[in-house]
């Protein structure tokens, strides 16, 4: 089941997974459009390349990056020039084990026109992998927008809080002998 929520667990909960756990991929309600905001010339623009995110849009039948923003060199460490000249990059950047099941989860929320979060495994430039989250939805008919960030972090300290509590665990069992 790539819902993101083990069965027999109510939504919402975090669930305890090894390290090398399936990548989690949960579907997330279609938003309401949001009109364009206008840029006001007293305000300058936004610096995209300082976000902690990559933002893009792909063709949404291909997969085919057609527009990269953000800090993509900054988190993964390929150029934006690497994520649009690459006809497999968007692919190819999700790691190997968590790959087919990210990709199925995002082809059913484009045939849905609906809006998928996903939670995966990339390997970066430097050939590190790289624990990331990933929002997608159609933005317009034929384009799928997204945005990458990372969660490593996050990832280490769901470990320590899972490997603590089983060591409290395994205590309070060795202490009932």
């Amino acid at each position: 089941d790539v819902t993101g929520v083990p069965s027999g667990q109510a939504p919402g909960r975090v669930a305890a997974a090894p390290v090398a756990a399936r990548p989690e991929v949960a579907p997330v309600a279609a938003s309401p459009e949001v009109a364009p905001v206008a840029a006001s010339p007293e305000v300058p623009a936004f610096p995209t390349a300082t976000l902690p995110a990559v933002l893009w849009h792909a063709d949404a039948s291909t997969l085919v990056f057609k527009q990269v923003t953000g800090g993509s060199e900054t988190l993964l460490g390929y150029p934006a020039a690497q994520w649009l000249e690459s006809l497999d990059f968007f692919a190819k950047r999700i790691h190997l084990a968590d790959r087919e099941a990210v990709l199925s989860h995002y082809r059913t929320a484009i045939a849905s026109a609906g809006e998928a979060s996903a939670e995966f495994r990339t390997l970066s430039a430097a050939g590190e992998t790289v624990w990331c989250r990933e929002t997608v939805r159609l933005s317009e008919p034929g384009t799928l927008s997204g945005i990458l960030t990372r969660i490593g972090l996050r990832k280490q300290l769901e470990d320590q809080r899972i490997a603590a509590e089983r060591n409290s665990a395994l205590h309070g069992l060795s202490a009932r002998l």
